[in-house]
């Protein structure tokens, strides 16, 4: 791994959970109750829209009308910002709905503060805050917590961490790398290694084309993910599913191809046993298969090199 890329992450595990994880263990119910009724007014926004649009191809201009000022009344438009995720909900006189609007809307505020702080170390002064690339950069982040900077920040998916210009990462960066500093021997945390693969598939299916974005050094995200120990079925497979040209980048210190990198990087540890030499050795497999053009192109690089 590159030894200038900062590796400001907070260690998440049973034994010592850190802030952010205490925050959400403390207050799940609440978080996944804000996203199950983002997720339903978003639908209900969406079936309304395609109803009036099937009644605008069947209907004279009389109708059309007359089901617009119904609608009117009843469609909720999806939220967009942070602020309105975690805190704005449908009206409603039940006391036990506000306690959890009240709820939700102080786990957003002291989310935010945690974030803000872990990130003072690392960010650039001037520069401004990036919810969820620094909350990418907290290993073993909660998922749900994860997914809601998603939702409220969608164009941050999309973008380079511009609180550390130096690095130029983006979020499917900074998750791939989650586990680079495990320890050899006993390898990446359980917990971690499963929020890992989650984070992968979330940020792939939210922008497939970050997984031939590059970083400062020059990285991709399956460089970043193979520097890391990661294997096939604990991320891997999402990044090259979501677009194989991402096993034509090479490594730009070793100049070796994915397939290379995972044989070289894996040798040297992040886990021990006979189940983890099988994955190791299905990870190569598996890329290779995924496009059995590169060992030509790599016979022809050699072939270049030597004559």
């Amino acid at each position: 791994a590159d030894p200038t890329v900062s590796a400001q992450v907070m260690k998440i595990s049973p034994q010592s959970p850190g802030a952010l994880e205490l925050l959400y263990l403390c207050n799940s119910a609440a978080i996944l109750a804000v996203m199950d009724r983002h997720a339903l007014w978003t639908r209900s926004a969406r079936q309304q829209q395609q109803l009036l649009q099937q009644q605008d191809r069947d209907s004279d201009e009389k109708s059309r009308g007359t089901l617009e000022t119904s609608l009117k009344s009843d469609v909720r438009v999806p939220l967009s910002s942070g602020h309105s995720v975690a805190a704005n909900s449908m009206s409603t006189t039940s006391k036990n709905s506000v306690a959890l609007e009240l709820g939700a809307w102080w786990i957003w505020q002291w989310t935010m503060l945690l974030l803000k702080y872990g990130i003072m170390s690392v960010k650039k002064p001037g520069t401004p805050f990036m919810a969820l690339h620094a909350a990418a950069r907290i290993e073993g982040c909660p998922i749900p917590l994860l997914m809601l900077l998603m939702k409220a920040f969608p164009q941050q998916v999309k973008s380079p961490d511009k609180m550390v210009p130096r690095e130029s990462m983006y979020p499917l960066h900074l998750v791939c790398r989650w586990g680079i500093h495990a320890d050899v021997v006993t390898g990446m945390d359980p917990i971690v290694a499963s929020r890992k693969r989650m984070a992968i598939s979330a940020l792939v299916r939210e922008h497939r084309g970050g997984t031939v974005a590059v970083n400062a050094y020059g990285h991709t995200p399956l460089l970043c993910a193979l520097e890391s120990g990661t294997n096939w079925d604990g991320g891997l497979r999402k990044l090259v599913k979501a677009n194989v040209t991402a096993l034509a980048f090479r490594d730009p210190f070793s100049q070796l191809y994915p397939f290379l990198l995972a044989a070289c990087t894996t040798a040297t540890g992040k886990g021990v046993g006979r189940r983890y030499e099988l994955a190791r050795l299905s990870t190569i497999y598996e890329l290779l298969r995924a496009s059995p053009s590169m060992i030509q192109r790599f016979q022809w690089d050699v072939e270049w090199i030597w004559y």
